[in-house]
Parts: structure tokens; sequence; C-alpha cells
């Protein structure tokens, strides 16, 4: 038996001991391909596909009476790559069946006796490498001979099938449904993460494989079945963990597989021996997991274009996007056009980055979706407090202001005005990236958002500047004793000319900025294409 040091397993399948539940989804998928079925599993990523299927692979009936072969086609680009990852899956699980099984695979599989030589005792040496595939559609039709003809019925398992759908061959779909269907010694299960590529393709009837497999779909495990998974561990180490904490993770992560598992694994480790794993340890460990992939995230983010930066934010932000493509979308997250958000979008899908499921986009990887959102709060939170102090200083100041002009009052109102300053200065300095995870707003936003409040400092300094020398004369005083709201009123006017003054400065200023670089990047273009 194999000794995990942390039961929770992020990464592959070790044995049925630290597996959890499933345990009606492996009865169903057993008894699908043993009555002779070939099933399509359909699920988000995460959720748990490919340990389902390996652990039903190591099923004692199913090792006994079958040969099992899981090829993950990720990676995959093309028909040669399908062909070269199955055939070494197939060479690799057959080498411990012996010397027989493998001489019946080459027996078929004659397109690649250059890759295999045998020593002295017949064992083979394998070395198979994809300069080996010279001709992917034969090597194909070989491999389905030797499946076909196996000395024991074969079950193929293909993760990430909707990969496929992409291949840069023609007619792949149908050329692998041609030979499944007639391949009765073997069958398949095609496992995919994309579940509107694989639903276009088992579902719509023009497509190949149109009614040919049962559907499976995987949803999250109950939260029953995981709080009892969770506590057997900790208590088999001589820990414990509430109710509470095992709930508050499955809510938090929707109860994929994967983000259980990663949470529960870094909690297990920070849980003292003889201790109690409790919900405030969960915000710490989230933060100790996203910690250690800031860095990753950092460097993705960087690699991808603006304009997909731009729409992944803007659906970060609305969590759950519709219709990303409207005029009401675009307008309010400020996005190029129709045509950019769906050329942004197109390659947001490809990466990864977002799924979509009955017209709803997503972030996929919700430890990028949280580091963002935390970022956005606390930026939300900085701008209110600074709200919270341009007001304050405004209600001293009128009040100041009608009070009288002594020179104590003056004072504090330019001291105010400039601590105000220099907190924003502080508080919303630019990010030096277009996306930056530790601060999630883009440049173009920060910078946005610096311009706004700078024009308000700027036009309460104006009025500062304006109203006191204006509140000294005699006639204004006279004024001000008949009417109260002249006060008010004066200063809302000096505001909004302050407000429109600086914002008329700032689009001078900007666009000078702009003329000065455009002029001088050509300046530079003409200097370089000057012969000597």
């Amino acid at each position: 038996m194999t000794i995990i040091r942390n039961p929770f397993i992020t990464s592959g399948y070790v044995s049925s001991d630290y597996f959890c539940d499933r345990e009606k989804e492996s009865e169903t998928l057993i008894r699908e391909v043993s009555n002779g079925n070939n099933l399509a599993l359909i699920s988000t990523r995460r959720m748990g596909k490919t340990g389902l299927i390996q652990h039903c692979f190591r099923e004692r009936k199913i090792r006994k009476d079958y040969y099992t072969f899981f090829i993950d086609i990720y990676a995959t680009k093309s028909l040669r790559d399908f062909v070269f990852a199955l055939s070494k899956e197939i060479l690799e699980e057959l080498k411990p069946s012996g010397k027989k099984a493998l001489q019946l695979f080459w027996k078929s599989v004659k397109s690649l006796h250059t890759s295999v030589s045998f020593d002295i005792n017949g064992t083979p040496s394998l070395s198979l490498g994809l300069g080996d595939i010279q001709a992917p559609a034969t090597t194909l039709d070989e491999i389905f001979h030797y499946l076909n003809h196996a000395d024991k019925p074969c079950l193929v398992a293909i993760d990430e099938f909707q990969q496929i759908a992409g291949y840069a061959e023609d007619n792949v779909e149908a050329t692998l449904r041609t030979y499944v269907q007639h391949c009765s010694n073997a069958h398949f299960i095609f496992a995919g993460s994309q579940r509107h590529i694989m639903g276009n393709m088992f579902l719509t009837p023009s497509r190949p494989f149109y009614q040919s497999v049962s559907m499976m779909h995987l949803e999250s495990i109950p939260l029953a079945k995981y709080t009892a998974f969770a506590q057997l561990h900790f208590t088999q180490a001589g820990k414990s963990i509430t109710d509470e904490t095992v709930e508050t993770i499955y809510r938090r992560f929707d109860g994929i597989t994967w983000y259980m598992q990663k949470v529960l694994h870094t909690l297990y480790d920070m849980t003292p021996a003889q201790g109690t794993c409790e919900v405030k340890m969960v915000e710490e460990a989230i933060r100790q997991i996203i910690d250690s992939f800031k860095f990753t995230y950092s460097e993705i983010l960087f690699r991808i274009p603006e304009k997909q930066k731009e729409l992944l934010i803007a659906i970060t932000k609305e969590g759950k996007a519709k219709a990303i493509t409207s005029a009401a979308f675009i307008k309010k997250y400020k996005l190029s056009s129709s045509s950019s958000v769906q050329s942004a979008l197109k390659g947001l899908l490809e990466k990864d980055f977002i799924t979509q499921e009955l017209g709803i986009y997503q972030i996929y990887d919700q430890f990028l979706e949280m580091i963002y959102t935390a970022s956005s709060a606390a930026d939300q939170t900085a701008c209110w407090i600074t709200g919270i102090v341009i007001a304050a200083l405004i209600f001293l100041f009128v009040k100041f202001a009608a009070k009288g002009s002594k020179p104590l009052e003056k004072i504090m109102l330019a001291s105010g005005c400039v601590i105000v300053l220099l907190t924003t200065l502080i508080v919303k300095v630019p990010a030096p990236d277009s996306f930056n995870p530790e601060t999630g707003f883009s440049e173009k936003e920060r910078r946005k958002d610096r311009r706004i409040l700078i024009r308000i400092f700027s036009a309460i300094g104006l009025t500062a500047l304006w109203f006191i020398p204006i509140r000294n004369t005699e006639w204004f005083e006279a004024l001000i004793e008949k009417h109260i709201w002249v006060t008010p009123a004066m200063l809302a006017v000096f505001l909004l000319a302050g407000w429109i003054l600086t914002g008329q400065l700032t689009r001078w200023y900007t666009k000078e900025r702009r003329t000065d670089k455009h002029t001088g990047r050509k300046k530079r273009s003409s200097q370089r294409n000057r012969t000597p």
C-alpha cells in the first residue's frame, strides 16, 4: 500500500483510500463499458474526471478482464500527435503483461517496427518517438486492428476529447467514428471539459458521433460525503476538522473537487497534531495558495493581448457574464466594440481562461478570480475612504468659509487639501504592468480613476483660491447676511467651474502628449529611413 504524507491528493490518482465517494458514478461507468457501450463523460475541468476513470480502471474486475488504456490529448494539435499518444500508452500498459501481449501488438502495428529492438532474451526495448509516426492514418488503422484482435477486451479512455475538433487534418471525427463503430473488442470513454464543444460533437445530428454513445455528466460530490471523507483523514492523523469548515470550503468553490482538495491539503498541513481545523483558518489557507500562484498568474496575464485582458477583467467583475457582445455590456465596461470583444472572446476560450455554458461566461480559475476580486474590493475601499475624506473637507470648508476667513482657517483648509492629495497619490499609484495580480486593475483604469480624483482635488483647490478672497469682501458679507443660501450656491458654482476647467486642461494635456509622442515616433522613423 502506498503511504502518503498528505491524504488530500491534488495531482494524479494514488488508490481508493484517497479517493472521495463517486460510488454511483463508478458503478454507472463500469456498468456501461462492461455492457459493451461507449460513454461520453462530460464535466467542467477539475471536477475529477481523470480520477474517476483511473479509479474504475483500478477495480479488480476491470484489471482482470480488460486491457485499460488512458490518454490525455489536451496538448495534441494533430492526428499525428493523437496516434503517438495512443501508441505510447498501449506500449507502456502492455509491458507488465509480458512478451506475448507485446508481440501481438507489434504483429499488428508494422509501421512502428523501427522503434523497437529485442535483447537476447526476447525482451523488447522501446524507443518510440513522435518522429516514428511517419504515416498517422496507417498507424491508426493498425492500432485499431490490434484493439479489435487483442487477447483481452480493451477499454480506451480519451481525456479532453474535444481537442480533436481543432485538429489540422480534415474529417478526424468521421475517421475515428468509423474505427470505433467497427471495433467490437474495444469500448471507449470520451471525456471532455468544454461542455459546449462536447455537446455539439455528440448531440448535433450532422456530427459523426451523434447518438453513438451513452452520456454521463459529472457533478459535484455531495457535501455530506466530502465532510465524512475529510474528517476521516484528519482523525486518522490525530487531528480534527469541523463540519462548518468543510461546508465553508464547499460553498466557496461550488464543491469542485480540485479546489476542495487543494484547500484541504493546505489546511491539513496547517493543523497541528491533536489540533482542530476551524473556519477561521480557511482564509489563511486560501491566501497561502494564492501567494504561491501569483508569479505564475502574473507571467500568464503579461503575455495575453490587451483586448483579451480588458475582456477578462470585465467578465471577472461581472462574475457570471451574459450577452458580452451586447451594447449594454460593452458600454458598462468601456470595451472597444462588438467585433473586438468577439475576437478577444475567441482567444480567451481557446486559452481556457474562461468557460462558456448555456450562454454564461465566467473565469475558469477561481484563484485568479479571487486575486482580482480581493484587489478590486481593496481599491473600492480606498476610493470610499478617499471620498469620505473629500466630503468631510468640503463640509469643513463650507463651515469655516461661512463663519469667516481667519488665518487659522485658511491654514487648516490648505493643509487638509494637501493631505487628501498626498493620500490619494499614495493609494492610487498606477500598477507597473497593464494587469497586476496584486492590484487587479489595469493601468488604463487606474490612470482614469486617478485623473478623476485629481480633477476633484483641483476643483476643491481652485474653489478655495477663488472663494476665500471673495468671502472677505464687504459686499459679499452683506449679501450672505441677507441670503443664507448664497454661500453654498457660490461654492457649487466655483466647484463646477473648477471641474470644467480642470477637465479642459486634462484633455489639452493628454492631446498634446499624444501629438508629441506621435510626432516623435514619426521623426524617429524618418531618421531611421534616411540614407546617410
